[in-house]
């Protein structure tokens, strides 16, 4: 996918508010096919994501949301008024293949009697168009201008709720999927993940439930737990990046130990998430000081906000992305 020649960088992150990065945007993965299966595409009926798939097998319909229109890397993010004809020319998409973007809290379709009979529903149920996950949790939280909602796990999302986006090339720029609202996105793909790596090749003999002990000890020291040692928190390569990082620690001696390395991984972790938050300041968008959190199992979400600059008061949202869905009120087409 020859992207930055065909249609140029900027251009891309002016119409769809994100690179297009593998693991960020789904039109990697499009390109992919053509260029490996082309015979599969050739086949294909509608190409969507998951909201997608279950309205085809369940009411038969045609239908994804903003949110997840934004993920597909084709869709006019910016303006919120359709699929772009520019990026799907540049990829060479029939957009005969795309689904019918409606606003995630509209009814999509009603259940068909084939799959009341297949799944055991009801037939006739209405079925909204269905929302991304990470959008459904900062519904919980109001998604107020400026709101910011940090998901806190194996992968450490920070996203803030705008009404004026600017797309950043270290941002994921995404439509929230209703209110005529977007989200500002910063990701650490490895995060719990490259922790708990640590503690499976370095600490085995450590139970997992006793774990967090040793890290918050070790985080409460700071960076002189790690002595020379840094680490390069890329375990899971990084979403804003086309030539994809790797993790790396560096000035290892014979004198380093595992609890230097794994100092150096907290270090690395705390750093980079506060780093977030300047970038996220220079969008424009003036940020609430009072963050709902959702996941932060094992107080992983204090290691994460130890190094934030300035005062910040900390809300759990628990069970996020389902309550959040329960939010959404259903309007008809």
């Amino acid at each position: 996918m020859n992207w930055k020649t065909r249609l140029g960088e900027e251009r891309h992150l002016n119409l769809c508010g994100s690179r297009p990065i593998p693991g960020g945007i789904s039109s990697t993965t499009w390109a992919w096919y053509l260029r490996h299966e082309p015979a599969r595409l050739h086949r294909a009926d509608l190409v969507g994501h998951l909201n997608t798939f279950l309205h085809r097998q369940l009411t038969g319909a045609r239908v994804i949301d903003p949110s997840n229109a934004s993920f597909t890397g084709l869709y006019n993010t910016l303006k919120l008024d359709g699929w772009s004809s520019e990026l799907c020319a540049n990829l060479g998409v029939d957009t005969k293949l795309l689904p019918e973007v409606l606003e995630a809290d509209r009814i999509g379709g009603v259940i068909t009697p084939e799959a009341a009979r297949r799944f055991g529903l009801r037939a006739g149920t209405p079925m909204m168009t269905g929302i991304m996950d990470g959008s459904a949790g900062m519904l919980l939280t109001g998604a107020k201008i400026g709101q910011l909602f940090n998901v806190v796990g194996s992968t450490d999302v920070l996203a803030l709720c705008t009404d004026k986006p600017k797309p950043h090339p270290r941002l994921l720029t995404r439509a929230l999927g209703v209110q005529g609202k977007w989200l500002q996105v910063s990701t650490l793909a490895a995060a719990g993940s490259a922790i708990y790596w640590a503690r499976t090749q370095f600490f085995p003999e450590i139970a997992v439930k006793e774990f967090p002990a040793l890290l918050h000890d070790l985080s409460s020291q700071g960076a002189a737990a790690s002595e020379s040692v840094r680490f390069e928190p890329y375990l899971a390569g990084e979403r804003v990046n086309i030539d994809q990082r790797q993790g790396a620690f560096t000035g290892l001696t014979l004198a380093t130990t595992r609890t230097h390395m794994l100092s150096a991984i907290i270090e690395s972790l705390t750093h980079a998430s506060a780093e977030r938050l300047p970038l996220l300041a220079a969008t424009g968008t003036k940020m609430l000081r009072t963050v709902a959190v959702s996941g932060g199992s094992d107080r992983l979400d204090q290691l994460m906000h130890r190094d934030w600059p300035g005062r910040w008061t900390y809300r759990a949202a628990t069970d996020a992305t389902m309550r959040g869905l329960g939010t959404l009120n259903p309007r008809n087409l």
